[in-house]
């Protein structure tokens, strides 16, 4: 669609221009205009930092990095062209980055904006919970959830259909159209969220909430199928199919399996391994640490002390992550690779 200039007898489209035909260079121009008039492209936040970067080893840097008054950040990344580097979506990446921000953080972070500007902010912590509306910092959760604003241009259409599909699971990313317009010696900037339309926002935030409660829901109802196992140790009754894969691999390697058997009989990676002889709490300390991208990593594996598996110096937690399917296929696998490995399953009421 066109801009149109209307008279009493005329309606005439205006002269569509390019931002590096004005002039205007991406971040000495257009990011500094947008980050003093951050509600043209995102209401009701208030940018905290600008070329944002306090990650080791990393030279990716936010354009913009904002809170809006849910407390939530906002990763604002800014395209003065058509510019397909969004396809990639950097900005998964940087939010991922900023996810673990705690209030402290913010208004540390925030204050080395102001300071490097000169605003007139006596007190970030102060300011912020203003911003907020909390009488403290524990009033409420900050940092819950990440927003992700992207705004350019135009947006091509593999950007488009990328960022409908990731908002259909859960995430939160608008796209902003920032289109500027001659209009004889004045410059018009025509500035439209495309995604999602503004009108249909409430309804795709309910849509959103209802398949999430259908995937939970579904996730909840597998769970309660029960088998009874029978091993070397005995009958064992009601096991959920996790706790079904934990006995069959104990089983194996009872009968002399090395994980490492175990896992080229399924072709799927089922044990995290770490040197020496460990109890569970260790392992589980050096599981995040290992992971420290992987929020829980420690509760996806068997990691109590009768659990954990010590073979030739070297302590194994298996995986607990196994859907009916996964398990069905893992066991079949066992069966073939090692015959009848004295282990037995029947599905119970």
């Amino acid at each position: 669609m066109a801009l149109y200039e209307l008279s009493t007898d005329s309606i005439a489209p205006l002269e569509l221009a390019k931002f590096a035909s004005l002039g205007l260079l991406e971040r000495k121009d257009l990011q500094r205009l947008i980050r003093d008039h951050i509600e043209a492209i995102a209401p009701n936040t208030l940018v905290i930092s600008e070329e944002f970067s306090s990650w080791d080893k990393s030279d990716r840097r936010i354009d913009l990095l904002a809170v809006d008054e849910q407390a939530r950040l906002v990763v604002i990344e800014l395209k003065r062209t058509t510019d397909d580097s969004f396809a990639d979506l950097q900005a998964l990446r940087y939010a991922s980055m900023v996810s673990r921000m705690t209030f402290d953080d913010a208004v540390e972070t925030y204050r080395s904006y102001v300071e490097k500007r000169g605003l007139p902010v006596d007190d970030p912590a102060k300011a912020l919970l203003e911003f907020f509306h909390w009488p403290e910092p524990t009033a409420g959760r900050f940092g819950e959830d990440v927003r992700i604003v992207l705004a350019a241009a135009d947006f091509s259409t593999e950007v488009t259909s990328t960022v409908l599909w990731l908002n259909e699971r859960d995430l939160d990313i608008c796209c902003v159209r920032m289109r500027p317009y001659r209009l004889g010696p004045k410059l018009i900037l025509d500035i439209e969220q495309i995604i999602p339309l503004p009108e249909a926002a409430n309804f795709q935030v309910q849509i959103r909430q209802k398949q999430r409660e259908i995937r939970a829901s579904a996730e909840r109802g597998s769970d309660w199928t029960r088998y009874d196992v029978s091993t070397d140790e005995g009958l064992q009754q009601k096991l959920y199919k996790r706790e079904v894969m934990l006995a069959a691999v104990r089983q194996l390697i009872k009968r002399g399996k090395l994980p490492s058997e175990i896992e080229a009989a399924t072709g799927r990676r089922m044990f995290e391994e770490i040197a020496g002889n460990v109890e569970g709490a260790a392992f589980r300390v050096e599981l995040i640490n290992r992971h420290p991208k992987s929020p829980k990593v420690e509760k996806r594996f068997f990691t109590e002390d009768d659990q954990l598996f010590q073979l030739n110096g070297n302590t194994f937690a298996l995986t607990n992550q196994w859907s009916k399917d996964s398990m069905e296929a893992a066991l079949a696998a066992l069966k073939a690779q090692f015959g009848d490995f004295g282990f037995s399953i029947k599905e119970t009421a």
